[in-house]
């Protein structure tokens, strides 16, 4: 059975030369990497972009996690998708590996860390629900290396200047347009509008103390007037909730989680705490 396996592996690398093969192979995984690369900064930007006066900053953090891990995820696709000597076979089961290799990664996650059989089956569910971004990301790669390798070896100068300025930049326009997709819901912007208003009008305003984490984080009130950068993130630990990491010039620092599912228009920051520093993701 094994012997026959890999005398089917032989004649199917034989299809092709490997000079071929590995040429599609890393215009694919290169490809792939800077999809990645405008993707990690278009989603970790377009909040600072759009909402100017929130007070947001960017968290480098969460930038840096997303831009080497969608790297190596796009990459890997890339060397995979490339690997197929047919379009329809690169583009069918060239994501199968790496979905195969996030949901391994996953439940070596949950099983060496605590977590909730909540939290742990809405992550495998998110997990399965990115096979189709997975089969997009495939598709595109293997269409840009033929585009690739066909201008290459194309006599005719116009066809690829007309590549360049055009279907270069439309698949950039459709990667930021993706990223763009992260932009904070209405709910998190409202949260963010209420702490900043509150933090704003709580000096002329004591009524505007009750919403603030005075007793939690008394050194807050000291602090009133002063400048601040709030880094939002979805929370981990439960559905629908979000932490506002809040940090001061001088180096105070505390953490807000606050529930975005309850379509309130005035929020009450309340479960606070004290932190060192921001937490990797």
């Amino acid at each position: 059975m094994l012997s026959k396996i890999l005398q089917s592996i032989r004649l199917y690398l034989r299809q092709e030369t490997g000079h071929d093969r590995w040429q599609r192979m890393w215009i694919c995984a290169v490809v792939g990497i800077l999809a990645a690369t405008i993707y990690a900064w278009t989603m970790s930007t377009i909040n600072l972009l759009t909402l100017p006066h929130q007070h947001l900053s960017l968290d480098w953090n969460r930038l840096w996690f997303y831009w080497i891990g969608f790297s190596i995820i796009a990459g890997m696709e890339g060397l995979f998708v490339g690997w197929f000597t047919e379009d329809y076979e690169g583009v069918s089961f060239g994501w199968i590996p790496v979905e195969f290799l996030l949901l391994l990664s996953n439940f070596v996650y949950i099983s060496l860390f605590s977590t909730d059989l909540l939290h742990a089956s809405i992550s495998i569910i998110g997990l399965l629900e990115v096979t189709g971004a997975l089969i997009f990301l495939a598709a595109v790669l293997r269409l840009i290396s033929n585009k690739f390798i066909m201008n290459q070896y194309s006599e005719d100068k116009v066809g690829r200047r007309k590549w360049i300025l055009i279907f270069i930049p439309g698949i950039i326009f459709l990667i930021v347009l993706i990223g763009s997709l992260s932009r904070f819901d209405i709910s998190v912007v409202q949260a963010l509008s209420s702490f900043n208003d509150s933090m704003a009008r709580v000096a002329t305003d004591r009524s505007l103390e009750a919403r603030l984490p005075l007793d939690t984080v008394p050194e807050l009130r000291s602090h009133i007037g002063k400048p601040y950068k709030i880094y939002p993130r979805p929370d981990s630990a439960s559905v629908g909730m979000y932490s506002f990491a809040v940090v001061f010039s001088d180096g105070l620092s505390f953490n807000c989680r606050i529930s975005v599912t309850d379509g309130q228009q005035i929020f009450y920051f309340k479960d606070c705490s004290k932190i060192t520093d921001l937490s990797f993701p």
